[in-house]
């Protein structure tokens, strides 16, 4: 039987290679069982599906609507059925509603509709705006990242080509 020899620490001790080989194998576990066994998991009192923590959103209102849309070149605010709107060389791209919870955009339908397959709890259309290039966003349920990608798109249709060179002129420097 062949041995060889190990060293541990400073003595030496002969190891038979059969002995060693009849030595089980360290399993690994997986990452998910030692989540559920590790001493933090287990004295939790926080549901597994929420492992991952999430702030409260703050929902966005007419001030955030306002700090957004008046960023765009050429955009003023003013008022439209008697709610805050924004437009751009006299053109709406858009306003509050009259509930005061949701923005009207304009935007082109094929993509409204797109918008409103993907995430009807954000965005949504009423009989009236049915027929027209808009939609109805939530405030309380969009994020900021999507407002300012939605009212970019509307202010978009409404911009000059000089406006448009200004506002790649300014995402440049960002």
């Amino acid at each position: 039987m062949a041995t060889r020899k190990t060293q541990v620490g400073s003595a030496s001790k002969a190891v038979s290679k059969s002995a060693a080989a009849s030595k089980p194998k360290a399993v690994s576990t997986p990452r998910a069982a030692r989540k559920a066994t590790s001493k933090s998991a287990a004295t939790s009192t926080r549901s597994p599906a929420a492992s991952t923590p999430r702030r409260a959103r703050k929902p966005l209102d007419l001030t955030a609507v306002r700090t957004i849309a008046l960023a765009f070149p050429g955009a003023e605010e003013g008022v439209s059925y008697g709610t805050p709107a924004f437009r751009n060389r006299k053109k709406l791209f858009a306003r509050l509603r009259e509930d005061g919870e949701s923005l009207v955009v304009m935007i082109d339908i094929e993509a409204r509709d797109g918008l409103l397959d993907a995430d009807p709890a954000t965005f949504f259309i009423t009989d009236h705006y049915r027929n027209y290039p808009c939609l109805l966003v939530r405030l309380a349920v969009v994020s900021t990242e999507t407002l300012h990608d939605l009212l970019e798109q509307s202010w978009r249709r409404t911009a000059s080509a000089r406006q448009l060179q200004a506002l790649g002129a300014a995402s440049s420097l960002a």
